[in-house]
């Protein structure tokens, strides 16, 4: 057997340091993506918080309640819509039950925007599609809430239309 030899000539190596430069330059164009993502991210976070508290509502109390569960947008919920916030006002005074295994929410079917449509976590209406819906995130499914996240809870869903619109509009 023979012993090969490599032979790199400029060209060849020239080659491989372009190849080992964009290597190198997607590595770090990954890495700022990533922190750009992060770091936005947190900067939309401090400006909901902003225009809540600038709103006038308290932003501890619609953070906890955002802690333990989701709310969809109001404002797309069609015409049941407040059937689900009372619903789930109610559910959470009397322990919450009901949220725990299922959510309450609204569907958007054959010309009917915004129909009443309750499921199990987990399922979804047969005919039509969830349009706006009140959820406990998965922690919360799975015990009581304590005394001041029912109080957050409550706050935020008496509050939510005009909460949500806080959140959207533009800091001066």
């Amino acid at each position: 057997m023979s012993e090969q030899t490599t032979f790199c000539t400029p060209y060849v190596q020239a080659n491989l340091d372009r190849a080992a430069a964009i290597k190198a330059i997607d590595a770090e164009k990954k890495r700022h993506d990533e922190i750009m993502h992060t770091l936005n991210k947190a900067l939309s976070e401090a400006q909901l918080k902003i225009s809540v508290g600038n709103a006038g509502y308290d932003v501890g109390l619609v953070n906890l309640s955002k802690s333990v569960m989701r709310v969809g947008v109001y404002a797309r919920g069609g015409d049941d819509k407040a059937s689900v916030i009372r619903d789930a006002i109610n559910d959470i005074l009397t322990g919450g039950k009901a949220l725990q295994h299922g959510y309450f929410g609204t569907k958007s079917y054959d010309r009917w925007h915004g129909q009443r449509s309750d499921h199990p976590y987990g399922t979804c209406p047969r005919h039509g599609s969830i349009i706006f819906a009140v959820s406990f995130i998965n922690d919360a499914r799975t015990r009581s809430l304590t005394p001041e996240e029912v109080h957050a809870t409550v706050y935020y869903l008496n509050n939510v239309e005009k909460i949500q619109a806080a959140e959207t509009a533009p800091l001066p």
